[in-house]
């Protein structure tokens, strides 16, 4: 490859090349290739590729391509290597990754079917547009739901929880350019987020597809459980212990209520002042995403709030209002806990100085997800295949119709390797698993030194149901 290819570049320097006005990079198993002449040339678009530079990409890299095929393109592209990680680093993929990734390729080689496809599917989503826009227009424009305090007040719940199915189908499978192989259709997809949820699909893709999934329960990582020395709860025993914690189990949940106001707040203040989402850096926005923020923003104050109160009292606009963002918020964070803040799943600790987490990547999104409710047809689409998060988090690039095709053949990879695969039989008993994670880590014998990780400066992995007695490193 000749000298150029060892030129050395830091991560800050890495992190600076983040747009076209800058050359974009991308960083993957420690090489560091320049994007700039690909980014048009890219089969998923120019929009993930500029969304992702800056950065190292190298699991969601090995995901989404097939590393033998892609690799011949990628070298043409190399500069130089990496001399520093911020984020954590994985080891080489292992046995258990290679045989179960094969697998599945080879069930959608031998079926005929496509991994990203099914007409079906589309049915879904026009089922869930649909109630969603008719539980709107009947809070307000319909006489008899209008005018009962009653049924308006349904009708805003049904339309909260369309809103959350939405996420799940729609939304969910556009950021993770899991339906169709359109790039124009996801973001398309994903814009229903910004539009009909108030949310930015942008910091969405940031904080779940290039933070929550390649670092999963991995603290000052995911941002999804990222928590403060003073957080609303406590998730993790290396969190200072607070006497308010010992009620968490109670006021936490009913805290999840205001997700959704929490989520639109974070959207405007991570993209256009802190710049990132946790650890997870942001990248400047290109012009047609700046205007499906502010669009969608716009979009959805005037046609939640602003339209409504010409034909109600504004009060029961706002009533209503919270009512439907309530049950979306209590949805979402209901099932997004119940995955992985849970009491049975691992959470992983990198080397303090090496930023190595010691555990296959493939072996870390099964062990630190939970699925429940398998081969059964109503949750499966009332969470968007979030039941079978253990699939899903092995393999976001595939259609959720999917995920109960692939159970049966990952949980079976799973036992012949040795790899724990958390099932539980019911959304109860999964969101069970979380309140008793509350109730023991609200006690402050239930924060007992960690010995690995941020606390010990060791790697390690530890389990919620350690908690009982002394955390221990595997």
């Amino acid at each position: 490859m000749g000298a150029l290819t060892e030129v050395r570049i830091s991560n800050a320097e890495l992190e600076r090349h983040n747009s076209l006005k800058s050359r974009p990079y991308v960083a993957i198993r420690g090489s560091v290739y320049d994007i700039t002449d690909f980014v048009d040339r890219h089969p998923g678009g120019r929009d993930i590729m500029l969304l992702s530079a800056g950065r190292d990409v190298t699991q969601v890299y090995e995901t989404y391509h097939d590393i033998a095929k892609t690799e011949k393109v990628l070298r043409k592209y190399r500069i130089g290597v990496l001399t520093d990680s911020v984020l954590p680093t994985f080891p080489a993929p292992s046995e258990f990754q290679t045989t179960l990734r094969k697998r599945v390729a080879d069930h959608f080689k031998n079926t005929g079917q496509d991994p990203k496809f099914h007409a079906f599917h589309l049915i879904h989503y026009a089922a869930v547009a649909i109630t969603t826009v008719a539980s709107y227009y009947a809070q307000f424009w319909l006489p008899a739901v209008r005018d009962s305090l009653v049924l308006s007040t349904l009708a805003a719940v049904i339309l909260g929880v369309t809103c959350a199915q939405s996420c799940f189908s729609i939304v969910h499978d556009a950021s993770h350019a899991s339906f169709t192989h359109n790039p124009w259709l996801w973001t398309l997809f994903g814009a229903w987020h910004d539009f009909m949820n108030g949310a930015s699909h942008v910091a969405w893709f940031y904080q779940h597809v290039l933070g929550h999934h390649p670092y999963t329960n991995l603290q000052d990582a995911d941002p999804d459980v990222a928590t403060s020395d003073k957080h609303f709860r406590r998730i993790r025993p290396h969190q200072k212990w607070f006497p308010f914690y010992l009620q968490q189990h109670i006021y936490a949940p009913l805290m999840y209520s205001f997700y959704g106001l929490k989520s639109r707040w974070d959207d405007v203040s991570n993209i256009y002042i802190t710049k990132s989402r946790g650890a997870i850096k942001i990248n400047p926005l290109q012009p047609h995403q700046h205007a499906l923020f502010w669009g969608g923003k716009a979009f959805f104050f005037l046609h939640r709030i602003v339209i409504p109160a010409f034909y109600v009292s504004l009060p029961r606009v706002l009533f209503l209002f919270m009512v439907a963002d309530i049950a979306t918020s209590l949805v979402l964070a209901l099932v997004f806990q119940a995955n992985h803040v849970v009491e049975h799943v691992s959470w992983p600790q990198p080397d303090a100085q090496t930023k190595i987490v010691p555990v296959d990547w493939m072996e870390m999104q099964i062990v630190t997800a939970q699925d429940y409710s398998h081969d059964r047809f109503w949750p499966t689409k009332l969470t968007g295949g979030l039941n079978y998060q253990v699939v899903h988090h092995a393999f976001p690039q595939i259609c959720q119709w999917w995920y109960i095709e692939l159970g049966p053949l990952v949980k079976d990879t799973c036992r012949e390797f040795g790899v724990t695969y958390h099932l539980r039989d019911s959304f109860y008993e999964a969101i069970k698993d979380h309140i008793d994670l509350l109730w023991m880590l609200g006690r402050k014998e239930g924060g007992t030194v960690v010995t690995g990780g941020a606390a010990g400066g060791k790697a390690g992995v530890w389990h919620g149901d350690q908690m009982k007695g002394d955390l221990k490193e595997e």
